[in-house]
């Protein structure tokens, strides 16, 4: 029993050489037996970044504009040519035939006779713008507006004046002022009054005005109406 059990312990396992009994195969291993559900995975090369995009803008190129619009715009065709060119050759035949056959001839024109031209009669100076002491009035009745007198004092100007009316004006009421021609400032009579003309009975009187020498012109109104006015001399 010792020497077999010494020769066991020298031998060495498993043998070498592959002599020995080969391992027996585990079945509960998943590599014991080939995975029909295994396929080789497809490696497939990923577009990069172009690098001559800046960053943040999208790989795809720019979609290139449509040539179309850079197209020259339809031409007339020849059937719309040909039927302007007709309309406007049936207008000038048209004209001409008008021209020719008198469509066109203006009538003559009548001479209407021309009026004589008379030479206006040049308007009669009043005796006021004439520098008269007298002029004609109307308005509140007719009659006759005169100066008789005046004179420059200390105290300003005196005037004496007439107001004569014609046959058959009734009574009438009148009042006197003043302006001087380069102010034309007006002035009212010192000794301020309403005066009362009867047909027939020429009124006499005689008015002051506080003033500086100077041609003026003295008035005479009814009710704030002039009704005839005559030079006072500076």
């Amino acid at each position: 029993m010792g020497i077999v059990v010494s020769i066991m312990s020298n031998q060495q396992w498993p043998p070498p050489g592959g002599n020995g009994p080969p391992p027996s195969p585990d079945n509960r291993s998943p590599w014991s037996r080939p995975d029909t559900r295994w396929s080789p995975q497809n490696y497939k090369d990923t577009a990069g970044r172009d690098p001559r995009l800046p960053f943040g803008q999208g790989t795809e190129p720019a979609q290139a504009p449509d040539m179309r619009q850079f197209e020259p715009p339809p031409r007339t065709d020849k059937k719309t040519l040909w039927l302007g060119i007709s309309i406007v050759a049936a207008i000038l035949a048209i004209v001409l035939v008008l021209q020719f056959t008198g469509g066109f001839s203006s009538p003559e024109p009548t001479i209407s006779p021309t009026p004589s031209t008379q030479p206006s009669p040049e308007p009669s100076l009043s005796p006021a713008i004439a520098g008269g002491t007298a002029i004609p009035f109307e308005g509140n009745g007719t009659g006759l507006f005169e100066i008789l007198s005046q004179e420059w004092t200390a105290e300003g100007l005196f005037i004496d004046y007439r107001i004569s009316l014609d046959e058959g004006q009734g009574e009438r009421s009148f009042s006197l002022y003043m302006f001087t021609n380069a102010t034309l400032a007006v002035a009212d009579p010192l000794n301020y009054e309403l005066v009362t003309v009867r047909s027939g009975e020429a009124f006499t009187g005689t008015v002051q005005f506080a003033v500086e020498r100077g041609r003026g012109t003295l008035v005479l109104s009814s009710f704030s109406t002039a009704l005839a006015a005559l030079d006072i001399t500076g």
